[in-house]
This record gives C-alpha cells, sequence and structure tokens, in this order.
C-alpha cells in the first residue's frame, strides 16, 4: 500500500525502472528481482542512462551501468512542470538528446496550459513553447497532463482540456484539432489523463463525458472504440483513463 506509482520506464538492456513513494525500483528481468535505488522518478531512458525526476525541483541522469547520477538541471518555477502529472508524461527525442515536457500555469482562477519545455540533456539549456487559449474563454482550462510521440509524422499529440493538439517536431508548431474536428470543440467537451498511438496511426484519448474516442488523422475523423451510448462504452468512460499500446497492438 506504501509503494504509490510515479512512473515506469524499460530501459536499453529492457529492464523496467518503477518510481514509488520509497524510491526507485530496478525490476532485473534476468535476475527475476528488485533492488531500490535513490528517491526518484524516472521519464525516460536512453542507451545508458535513466532520465529522471528528483523531489523536489531536479531532472537528474541516473547511469544504469555505474549508477552514479548528476543534476541535468534545476526546475523553477518558470518551468512551470514540477507538482504536475504532466512530469509524468515526457517524450525523449534522441535526434536532438533532449527531453521534451508538459507545462501549466496556474493563477486563482485555476489551470491555464502554456505549452511545452524543450530540455537539452546535454546543456541543460530550455526552451519554451506556449500555445493560447483557442476558444478565447477568459479564465478558461487549457492545461494538459497527457501526451504521446507520433514517430510517422514527427509529432507530440496533446490530450488538455481544450481538446486534441498537435505539436509539429519538424517546425516546432501547435495545431488545434478542434478546428478539423467539431467533436473536440463541443461545448461540453473535457478530458481525464490518457493519451497513445495505435498501430495504424490512430490516436486514443480518454474525453469526457463520451469516454475514450479514437481520432484518425488521415480523415480527421472520431469514432469508439464500442457503439456510443451502449454499456461497454460507457464502462471505459466512468473512471479516470491511462492508456498505452503494446506491440502487440493492445490497448
Amino acid at each position: 500500500a506504501k509503494n504509490t506509482m510515479f512512473g515506469m520506464v524499460e530501459d536499453s538492456v529492457h529492464n523496467t525502472w518503477i518510481g514509488t513513494n520509497n524510491g526507485l525500483y530496478r525490476y532485473d528481468i534476468k535476475a527475476d528481482s528488485f533492488t531500490l535505488f535513490l528517491s526518484a522518478a524516472p521519464l525516460c531512458a536512453t542507451k545508458n542512462e535513466l532520465i529522471s525526476f528528483a523531489l523536489p525541483d531536479s531532472i537528474i541522469s541516473f547511469n544504469t551501468n555505474s549508477f552514479t547520477n548528476k543534476i541535468v538541471t534545476r526546475l523553477t518555477s518558470t518551468d512551470s512542470v514540477a507538482g504536475r502529472l504532466s512530469v509524468f508524461s515526457p517524450f525523449f527525442d534522441e535526434r536532438t538528446n533532449s527531453l521534451w515536457m508538459l507545462r501549466s500555469t496556474a493563477d486563482n482562477n485555476g489551470w491555464h496550459g502554456s505549452g511545452l519545455m524543450q530540455l537539452s540533456l546535454t546543456t541543460g539549456e530550455k526552451k519554451y513553447y506556449n500555445w493560447n487559449c483557442y476558444k478565447n474563454i477568459p479564465g478558461h482550462d487549457h492545461s494538459a497532463e497527457a501526451m504521446c510521440y507520433d514517430r510517422k509524422r514527427n509529432c507530440l499529440w496533446i490530450n488538455s482540456a481544450e481538446g486534441l493538439m498537435q505539436f509539429t517536431l519538424d517546425d516546432h508548431q501547435f495545431h488545434y484539432i478542434g478546428a478539423l474536428n467539431s467533436f473536440f470543440n463541443a461545448k461540453d467537451y473535457n478530458r481525464w489523463v490518457g493519451i497513445c498511438i495505435d498501430l495504424q496511426g490512430r490516436v486514443w484519448l480518454a474525453t469526457r463525458p463520451k469516454g475514450i474516442v479514437i481520432y484518425d488523422p488521415s480523415d480527421q475523423s472520431v469514432t469508439f472504440p464500442f457503439t456510443d451510448g451502449t454499456a461497454l462504452q460507457k464502462e471505459i468512460s466512468e473512471n479516470n483513463a491511462i492508456l498505452y499500446c503494446d506491440e502487440g497492438g493492445i490497448i
């Protein structure tokens, strides 16, 4: 009961690193054993390192061979990533050796998404990319906690309160899918946490009140895993959803 999950990452030799409130555990797949390391939450794995978030404010690089660690950067209030679920939804860009993380800012009216932070794991340099509220509603929540990488299109898909968003990595531009599909622009639209890409390149995301939906970028269509309004669709829609697609195509 004490081992609350704070992220889970597979490294280059297929060991699994699990973040808990007791510390960072490694599951050794060959020895079938668990080992407790430092107090941190895993974010992503490179060839020889595990990039992790260490309370209260550090991104650290943990060498999976020597088990030594060093601080890549310290997060500040400007970064606006610490303390949010978004810290556990990063993307590691191998081409630039950088980590992409969602940013969320808050004021007295609630949470307001402000975009992405790109962190160089080589230099520790940070770059920020912001989006405005596309619905132009004062005080409107357009924050996000979950995103996923689309290798085919070289973009990030973001499940935000404002609707589905796309960030293209080639030109560093945000694209609001509500402009393409009215489902994401409905007045009662909201979201749970969760988004993933299936083997056909379709985006699965957790929404409210309709539940899990499937967006196909090839024709901008929205469909449901089960017929809208049926018991099965309702059953998968009533709770917070964290989505993952494995190599066998199972969501």
